[in-house]
């Protein structure tokens, strides 16, 4: 009898100790994924190439968006809408390599709002910005009660460079770029 109870012993403390863990990780799904969060990071990098008078150019860019604050947030909503908001606006620093030389810019974006339809496949988090654009899969990297880490290589635009200016551009469907979104509640 004592064996079998030793035997349950050590089997309930297995059991315990391996449902115990440091890292709060959570399996993406609607619930955990519904309210507010904060944008606190958003790093793009790539090439894109464009068409340029009948060359194609290759451009390597780099984008960090800076000042990011609470009012930078987005909420996803329990009937699979959200809203995407800059409230203040963003800097956003480029570095652009063009045909040997390298850029650097710092833009300040107005402040905006963007409304769409959000889906959970998987691992995957599906953005519908609205009809006139492509939807954008983001891959969930980690996701927890406090922070969501996506990274994407989906982007309508990029930024280029024009005579001096660095300039929002279409992305060529040859572009190789990966965006990285940190989100916290």
């Amino acid at each position: 009898m004592k064996k079998i109870t030793f035997l349950c012993i050590a089997i309930s403390m297995m059991c315990l100790s391996a449902c115990s863990s440091d890292d709060d990780s959570i399996t993406p799904d609607s619930l955990s994924l519904v309210g507010e969060w904060k944008i606190t990071k958003l790093h793009v990098a790539g090439t894109a190439s464009q068409g340029t008078g009948g060359m194609t150019v290759s451009t390597d860019f780099e984008m960090e968006v800076t000042n990011l604050d609470d009012e930078d947030a987005m909420a996803f909503n329990e009937d699979n809408t959200f809203t995407a908001s800059s409230g203040n606006g963003v800097n956003i620093h480029v570095t652009i390599e063009f045909m040997g030389e390298e850029m650097n810019s710092d833009m300040q974006s107005d402040p905006s709002t963007e409304e769409g339809s959000w889906e959970l496949n998987n691992d995957k988090l599906i953005l519908n910005y609205g009809s006139d654009t492509q939807p954008v899969t983001y891959d969930i990297v980690s996701m927890s009660q406090s922070k969501l880490e996506l990274v994407t290589n989906q982007m309508p635009t990029m930024f280029g460079y024009d005579g001096g200016d660095v300039l929002p551009v279409p992305v060529d469907a040859g572009a190789e770029i990966q965006a990285h979104l940190t989100l916290e509640r």
